[in-house]
């Protein structure tokens, strides 16, 4: 099967998100309601699944005829920031990939394993890559994200914090990000890696300059 994955870059993601964003929370407050988005203005079913993380070590799938979203049922009732991110990671895969998705005939476990089997492993990250970039975007909205990291990088400083020192210590780096976390409903590492995508990292001196993007792994 010619697979036919979206060539995009990190700038065409944004346009999407942005598209997203504007049509489906406009008000631009944060947390954004990722929950209600998927099901009633999408109209997802959500379906918890009982082991789907240790079936197919992923947190959750899209059906190709785009009427549900299979998540892991420990995810979806114990670990709120991590179901969240998994809705808006699968909602990447909608809106970037909705053509090849179209014609996966996902309806199962067993569908989507013989799928990913199918799938080179560069070809998978590189979608993986795409839905998670879309995710951070729809959940960490960069004006928000901005003003948050101004804000904790400032009360640092108050304190006579080494911001280096301090970002390239990933335990310490919950002071920043833990904070921001709690107010976009995310988990400090999505913070962090969101920071870096979008560059904060270097702008507000918690990071040297980086030569080339940062590329996240399928980690949620």
């Amino acid at each position: 099967m010619d697979w036919q994955i979206p060539s995009l870059t990190y700038e065409d993601v944004r346009l999407e998100a942005n598209r997203f964003a504007a049509r489906y929370w406009a008000s631009g407050s944060v947390p954004v309601d990722i929950e209600h988005i998927t099901e009633f203005e999408l109209h997802f079913d959500v379906i918890p699944v009982p082991g789907l993380k240790s079936l197919l070590k992923t947190d959750a799938f899209l059906y190709s005829d785009f009427s549900a979203i299979a998540v892991d049922q420990w995810i979806y009732t114990y670990h709120g920031v991590r179901h969240r991110f998994s809705l808006a990671h699968e909602l990447g895969h909608y809106f970037l990939h909705r053509d090849l998705y179209a014609k996966l005939h996902i309806g199962s476990i067993a569908d989507y394993q013989s799928c990913r089997n199918a799938l080179s492993d560069a070809d998978m990250a590189y979608m993986e890559d795409h839905a998670y970039w879309f995710a951070g975007m729809i959940l960490l909205p960069l004006g928000h994200l901005e003003r948050a990291v101004a804000d904790a990088v400032k009360k640092c400083r108050d304190h006579g914090v080494s911001l280096r020192r301090m970002w390239d210590t990933i335990g310490e780096r919950r002071y920043i990000c833990e904070p921001i976390g709690r107010q976009f409903n995310v988990s400090r590492e999505v913070v962090g890696r969101q920071i870096e995508l979008d560059g904060l990292d270097h702008k507000y001196g918690l990071a040297a300059p980086r030569k080339s993007r940062w590329r996240p792994g399928i980690g949620r």
